[in-house]
């Protein structure tokens, strides 16, 4: 990922306060998402690195839990790959809405 976005990310990060980032960050850990997985109609791309630190078995809970989840592993991605490798990852994407716009047309 290049410095310059890094460094764009942080400082758009450091805009907001500290009370939203606790609050987000205990919405996560509070979150009961297995419980409402089965609710997604939506067909579903799962885009994750294998070296991934931050979601690692909350992979497979979705993957089970969402209806109609597809997901692609990168293989030596971490948690953001489509910001770190956009090149691998949206022709993934495209062929992923081209399957869906398929089978909905």
């Amino acid at each position: 990922m290049p410095e310059e976005f890094v460094q764009v990310l942080v400082g758009e990060s450091m805009k907001a306060e500290a009370r939203v980032w606790r609050g987000t960050l205990r919405g996560l850990l509070d979150a009961e998402l297995p419980v409402a997985l089965d609710r997604i109609t939506a067909s579903t791309l799962l885009i994750w690195g294998d070296q991934d630190a931050f979601v690692t078995d909350d992979q497979k809970v979705l993957l089970d839990g969402i209806p109609d989840a597809r997901q692609v592993v990168y293989v030596g991605g971490g948690h953001g790959p489509h910001l770190a490798e956009p090149d691998r990852v949206v022709p993934d994407i495209v062929d992923f809405l081209t399957l869906v716009a398929s089978k909905n047309a």
